[in-house]
């Protein structure tokens, strides 16, 4: 019920009150550059990605539940990665919001206009230490720490949920540079650049389409994935 509210709330909101510029009409130029991928094979990657990351939860889930034997449910890190996916696609909303003041700022105006606009999505040289993004996301480690101590009675416990979130948002930002990275290592994948063509899609227009970083699944729920020729 409340994904389906934030879904509405998403699209009355977008659909009033335009929170960034549009580039839709003036960066076709630079659109050929990221249509290399065939829309439907960005969907396959995009679903066999997602597919391996919630399997590699459930299967570590399950692996600890018997080697912690008391305490620890086989699915509990499953359920740590889906709280993790939705709270991370709710904070990067947020970025695009003017309502959150700073965070809008950091996000949309830096990171968007004026570090990585359409026709500078690519740069030769790391920008990371000038882009103050990733200091947002971590109350979400903090957050799931708290959760799994009360949840499963324990500081051990925490820390194993900590330590998951930490490295899926580590994964998702070390990704998310590479994105925008020309020569990253990764290029050569075709995996890798589905997932960059499908973020230079967030980054035209109102910015409101693949808020997701590499497994896309809410967007699917909540209508904000596209595929660039295909709107889902």
């Amino acid at each position: 019920f409340l994904l389906i509210m934030f879904e509405k709330s998403i699209r009355v909101s977008s659909a009033k009150t335009p929170c960034v510029p549009h580039y839709q009409s003036r960066t076709r130029e630079f659109d050929r550059e990221f249509e290399t991928i065939p829309a439907d094979e960005r969907l396959r990657w995009a679903f066999a990605l997602s597919v391996l990351t919630h399997t590699f939860c459930l299967v570590s889930g399950v692996l600890l539940s018997f080697v912690l034997s008391e305490g620890f449910h086989w699915w509990w890190l499953e359920f740590n990665y889906i709280t993790g996916c939705i709270g991370g696609y709710f904070i990067h909303w947020l970025g695009h919001r003017q309502e959150s003041g700073r965070w809008f700022k950091a996000h949309t105006s830096e990171h968007h206009i004026k570090l990585y606009p359409p026709q500078r999505f690519l740069n030769e040289k790391s920008l990371v230490s000038k882009d103050p993004n990733a200091k947002f996301y971590y109350p979400l480690i903090a957050t799931h720490f708290i959760i799994s101590y009360f949840a499963l009675g324990g500081a051990f416990f925490g820390l194993i949920s900590f330590i998951h979130i930490g490295f899926a948002l580590l994964l998702a930002d070390y990704l998310h540079e590479g994105f925008h990275a020309r020569g990253f290592w990764l290029e050569s994948y075709r995996w890798f650049i589905s997932l960059r063509e499908l973020h230079y899609l967030h980054h035209k227009g109102h910015m409101t389409d693949n808020i997701s970083v590499h497994d896309f699944w809410l967007d699917l729920i909540l209508g904000s994935f596209a595929l660039g020729i295909f709107q889902l």
